[in-house]
């Protein structure tokens, strides 16, 4: 099927079966970063932390080379106009490097 970057239209109660993505699952659902924009709109999560422990796990499930670089270049697309949050994000990533 298709990969559609939305949200459900709930959320999973305690009790659905939540199952782990293989790296197959994973290197196709990030292929394109339509996502980024729900993880960087989350509250109350270091955004940072969070976005380069994925990136990072990620990079792993992808064959090229160049993933991480095309994923930290629209995270600076998409924080371009705040700073603050970008700054963050990019010592997140800085440390994993």
């Amino acid at each position: 099927g298709k990969v559609h970057h939305l949200l459900p239209p709930r959320p999973p109660l305690s009790l659905d079966v939540i199952y782990l993505c293989d790296e197959k699952d994973v290197a196709r659902f990030t292929e394109r970063f339509g996502y980024f924009r729900h993880v960087l709109n989350a509250k109350e999560i270091p955004i940072g932390e969070v976005l380069a422990a994925h990136i990072q796990q990620a990079q792993a499930a992808h064959k090229d080379k160049s993933w991480k670089e095309k994923a930290t270049q629209e995270v600076i697309t998409l924080l371009r106009d705040d700073y603050p949050t970008l700054m963050s994000v990019l010592g997140a990533l800085a440390d994993v490097a």
